[in-house]
C-alpha cells in the first residue's frame, strides 16, 4: 500500500473494522474472541506481553484491566504497521529478551503465520510465562497471504496442538472458527479490496481502461461486501456457536494454552 493508501486503511478499520461495513468483519469479529478472553482472564496483579504486537488495536481494552502490558514486535515487521503505540520491545519472536516465568498473559494474535520456526517461538513464549499462565493466540487458515514476504505458512489444528502441545503446555485448547461460505466470503472480500488497490496505482497512468475498471469496482464492492457480511452476521444469529465450525473449510484457529 501506498502511505495515504495505507493510512486510509488504518483509519477505517479502526472504526468500523468489526462492523458488516468492513471487507474484513468476518475475521476480525473471530479474532476478537481472542480479546475477550483475554479481558476475562485480566487482573490487575498481572502482567500481558503481545507477542507480534502490530498496532495494538485492542491494547485501549486490556491495559486497564492488568498492571502492565508489553508490546513486543520484530524490528522489519513493525515497519509495516503505522501504529498510535509503538511497540515497548523490538525483537525476534524466537529469542525474547526475558527472563523465565516473567508473564501471566501471552498473546500471540494473527502472527505464527509469520515466523521461520513457529515451534522455536511457541518455546519462548511457554519460557517466558509464570506457571499457570495463560497464552492466547489467533492463527489464520484459509486466508489470503498478506504482507507478502513476510507471510510464510498456514498450519492445520493438529500440526498446532502438537507445537503447543510438545512445548511443555498442559492443557490446550484449539477451536476452529468459521465454515466454508464465511471462509469463502471473507476472500472474496479481501480480493476486491485487493483489485481496488491494484487498479488505483494502475490508474495513475495515462490509460482510460485502468481508470473505467476502477470506477466499476468502485461502485460493486461496497454492496458486494455489505451482502456478504449481512449473510454470516444473520447465520451466525440463527445458528448455535457449537455448530459454526469446521475442521475442514477454517478460516481461523483460537488457541488458549494453560503453562
Amino acid at each position: 500500500m501506498t502511505g495515504r493508501i495505507k493510512s486510509g486503511w488504518v483509519w477505517y478499520t479502526k472504526r468500523l473494522g468489526r462492523t458488516i461495513l468492513h471487507p474484513q468483519y468476518i475475521t476480525n469479529s473471530y479474532q476478537y474472541e481472542a480479546i475477550i478472553e483475554a479481558k476475562r482472564r485480566s487482573r490487575k496483579t498481572m502482567r500481558l506481553v503481545d507477542i507480534g504486537c502490530g498496532r495494538m488495536p485492542y491494547r485501549g481494552e486490556i491495559e486497564p484491566l492488568i498492571a502492565e502490558y508489553i508490546g513486543v514486535d520484530h524490528p522489519d515487521i513493525s515497519k509495516l504497521y503505522k501504529s498510535e503505540h509503538p511497540p515497548e520491545v523490538l525483537a525476534d519472536a524466537h529469542n525474547l529478551p526475558f527472563k523465565n516465568n516473567s508473564f501471566d498473559i501471552t498473546l500471540m494474535l494473527q502472527m505464527i503465520e509469520y515466523l521461520s520456526d513457529p515451534q522455536k517461538a511457541i518455546r519462548e513464549a511457554f519460557r517466558v510465562l509464570k506457571k499457570r499462565g495463560t497464552v492466547i493466540a489467533t492463527v489464520p487458515f484459509l486466508y489470503a497471504i498478506h504482507d507478502i514476504p513476510y507471510d510464510r505458512g498456514r498450519y492445520t489444528k493438529s500440526m498446532l496442538s502438537d507445537w503447543f502441545t510438545s512445548a511443555g503446555f498442559f492443557r490446550v485448547s484449539l477451536v476452529s472458527q468459521g465454515i466454508f461460505i464465511e471462509s469463502w466470503f471473507q476472500m472474496l472480500n479481501v480480493w476486491l479490496f485487493k483489485m481496488i488497490e491494484r487498479f488505483v496505482l494502475q490508474s495513475k497512468k495515462d490509460v482510460i481502461i485502468p481508470k473505467l475498471i476502477l470506477i466499476f469496482l468502485i461502485l460493486i464492492t461496497p454492496p458486494i461486501i455489505i451482502v456478504t457480511n449481512s449473510v454470516v452476521f444473520l447465520y451466525r444469529q440463527l445458528v448455535p456457536v457449537q455448530k459454526r465450525t469446521s475442521d475442514y473449510f477454517p478460516l481461523n484457529y483460537l488457541v488458549i494454552a494453560i503453562k
